[in-house]
This record gives structure tokens, C-alpha cells and sequence, in this order.
């Protein structure tokens, strides 16, 4: 059994490692602002980031999983407050588009595009993330094994960011698809499901601190054509 805090989790992804875990029996505890219900046993710190790191300042945990950490200053909470073995920052793949703006299984490289060619709102949540990746160092110095997670986009029950609901609704109303380049260009898309159950075997089984960034990527990906297809045959549609 493990003692393990969760930050953020209750949701999606997050919501799904939290049943998982605590099925499994582990003395899990939960910081979110958002008042929900969580299984049978969670101890549910039901506040602001900060304020709920504070309220177990001093508390020792084997491992740390951190869904809502966006910048260095969400880093500096944790070394404040908690004291943890293990750290995941749960990070995104998309981290390496700030210095190549192509695809995310390229590694780290001056930049070749300009960072103008993503949106500000996708640059500012990218360099979040990259400026807490890189102040894990500060963990590490206290002797914490501080890893970064990078997750791909994800598909499944419970997505509260509709990312499918523009196809779904084609798919009832029957109207037409654009697909740019005709749908060969490829997607490194995951299932939701496969992502909790990979992270739960990952931190039980595997040595994390081996690396500094774990990438989630599944391999070369699918045609977004193909895809869709998929998505059609699912819902019963019509091709």
C-alpha cells in the first residue's frame, strides 16, 4: 500500500486513476477545488491549490501525482509543503512544438519555426508546462525522484473537452466532413481508459526516476481518416 496525494483528479483522466488506485487499496488524498464524489476512503482536500498543499504541509507521501501543475510557482508549492519520494508532473506532448512546431516525438532542438505559429492560448499553457518541467530540478535537490509525464490527447467517457462533439454531431445530422490533406495526415491519439491503467502499472512496476521526461506517445499514430471511420462504425452511422 501506498500513501499517495493526487492533485487535481476529478475528472476525466484524473478521475479514473483516483478509482483505480483506490480500488487497489492505497491511502490516496485529493486536492481540488471542485466539490465532487470520489470512492470510499479518499480523504478529499476539497480547496484551492495552494491552500490545500498548506493544509498538509509537512505531510509525508510515497508518491506525488500532479494533474493541475502549470508553472514553476506550482513546483514551489510542493517542495514548500509536502514531503515526496516520488513526484509526476503530469505534463503534455506537446511540450517540444515551443522549439520545433512539428510533431512531438522530435527531441529537444533550436527553434525552427516561430513560436507565432501556435495560439497564444495553447504558447502560454505549453510554456507553463515547460517551465515546470524544468524546475523539477528543485525537487530533485531535496531528494525527491521528480519526473515528467508527457500525455498525448486523449479520448474516452467523461471528456469535458468535447473534443469529438464537432464529428458526433455530423455524424446525426449527416452534413459533410472537411478533412484537411484528405485525412492521411496522422493523429497520436489515445484512449483515456488505456492511459489510467499504463500510469497505475508505471508507478508500481517501473523504476520512473530512470528518466527525467516519460513520453505517452502510441507510436506512429493512425490517419485521421481512419479515425473517423472508426468513430462511425462505433456510433452506428452511416459511412
Amino acid at each position: 500500500m501506498l500513501r499517495i496525494l493526487i492533485l487535481g483528479g476529478t475528472r476525466f483522466l484524473g478521475r479514473s486513476v483516483v478509482k483505480s488506485l483506490a480500488a487497489a487499496g492505497h491511502d490516496l488524498t485529493l486536492i481540488s477545488r471542485r466539490q465532487t464524489d470520489v470512492p470510499s476512503g479518499v480523504r478529499n482536500v476539497c480547496k484551492e491549490r495552494t491552500v490545500g498543499l498548506e493544509r498538509l504541509k509537512g505531510y509525508h507521501f510515497n508518491l506525488v501525482i500532479d494533474f493541475i501543475c502549470y508553472d514553476e510557482e506550482n513546483i514551489d508549492d510542493i517542495g514548500n509543503n509536502v514531503v515526496a519520494e516520488n513526484y509526476v508532473l503530469v505534463s503534455s506532448t506537446w511540450v517540444p512544438r515551443l522549439w520545433s512546431g512539428k510533431c512531438a516525438v522530435e527531441l529537444p532542438r533550436l527553434s525552427v519555426q516561430p513560436l507565432g505559429a501556435l495560439s497564444d492560448v495553447t504558447k502560454n499553457y505549453l510554456s507553463g508546462k515547460l517551465r515546470a518541467e524544468l524546475a523539477l530540478t528543485k525537487l530533485r535537490k531535496l531528494g525527491c525522484n521528480a519526473v515528467s509525464l508527457r500525455l498525448p490527447i486523449m479520448l474516452g467517457e467523461g471528456d469535458h473537452t468535447g473534443r469529438l462533439d464537432f464529428y458526433l454531431r455530423r455524424f446525426v445530422d449527416t452534413g459533410p466532413l472537411i478533412l484537411v490533406g484528405g485525412g492521411n495526415n496522422h493523429a497520436q491519439i489515445v484512449s483515456m481508459e488505456d492511459i489510467a491503467q499504463a500510469i497505475i502499472l508505471w508507478c508500481n512496476k517501473v523504476d520512473i526516476s530512470r528518466f527525467l521526461v516519460w513520453e505517452a506517445l502510441p507510436g506512429e499514430g493512425e490517419s485521421v481518416r481512419k479515425i473517423i471511420e472508426t468513430m462511425v462504425t462505433s456510433v452506428g452511422a452511416a459511412v
